[in-house]
């Protein structure tokens, strides 16, 4: 579910849902009641779960490597490769066209 709720789509629910404050966004518990949840299949649970432990464990590598070294660089790059995978079958499981995704995508 944190996933879910970390994933770009998320990320553009609650700041198209949440009160804006500044340069955040306040999110209270009646909008936090109101994200759809949808309970995805066995399989596409497992898979989101295995790029979730990925980015775990690559955050881990993340602090430990010097910055701006090619490692560092390669790390943040997988990162944001598993981000970009999570998002995709967040994607399916809500749903979303093309056109929608690049709405999600633009925010």
């Amino acid at each position: 579910m944190l996933a879910i709720l970390n994933s770009s789509l998320g990320k553009h629910w609650f700041n198209s849902s949440g009160k804006k404050r500044g340069v955040g966004v306040d999110i209270g518990v009646a909008v936090f009641r109101q994200f759809p949840i949808y309970k995805a299949v066995i399989k596409r649970q497992n898979l989101v779960e295995i790029l979730v432990d990925k980015i775990i464990a690559m955050h881990k590598q993340f602090q430990n490597a010097s910055e701006n070294t090619d490692q560092w660089y390669s790390i943040r790059k997988e990162i944001e490769r598993l981000e970009s995978q999570i998002d995709q079958e967040v994607y399916k499981l809500y749903g979303l066209t093309q056109k929608e995704i690049e709405i999600v995508e633009k925010s």
